[in-house]
């Protein structure tokens, strides 16, 4: 993904971001706005999203490669690092569970992040068993969330 125009929706705007991080695009959508009018509404997308990956050193992941994800009836994307697994989930994802394959054995903290605050607002412990993650997707009134899986020592 290159440049994107400024199309002052800002809920486009939101899920253009979000979904170029965790597509495996290599880099979110650059925006080419100089005078076209850069809003308030689209500049507020950004505050959560810089929270989200400010933890993230991304030039120390190793092994990057998409996730194997599934979330019925919704769209989910994720990257898979030895260090961590992010993603960002869209659509029906209410009652739903996310189930990652392909990752090490062992114990996790998944964290469930709101894309509109830029904060945790949930969090549990969860094990791999078999290369395979499955839990219930925490409760939120977003249309979409993030999450981070990240090994425990």
């Amino acid at each position: 993904m290159g440049e994107m125009g400024l199309d002052r929706n800002a809920r486009l705007a939101h899920r253009k971001i979000w979904a170029g991080l965790a597509s495996g695009l290599a880099v979110t959508p650059l925006l080419w706005s100089f005078n076209q009018g850069w809003t308030t509404n689209v500049s507020a997308q950004y505050p959560a999203f810089n929270q989200f990956i400010a933890g993230v050193d991304f030039a120390r992941l190793t092994s990057l490669a998409q996730a194997e994800v599934e979330v019925p009836d919704a769209q989910v994307y994720a990257i898979k690092s030895d260090q961590l697994t992010f993603g960002w989930i869209t659509s029906n994802f209410t009652g739903q569970n996310l189930k990652v394959s392909g990752l090490r054995n062992g114990a996790y903290r998944l964290e469930w992040w709101d894309c509109t605050t830029g904060s945790v607002f949930s969090t549990i412990l969860a094990t791999v068993t078999d290369g395979a993650l499955s839990a219930a997707i925490a409760p939120t009134p977003q249309e979409d969330l993030a999450f981070k899986l990240i090994p425990l020592k």
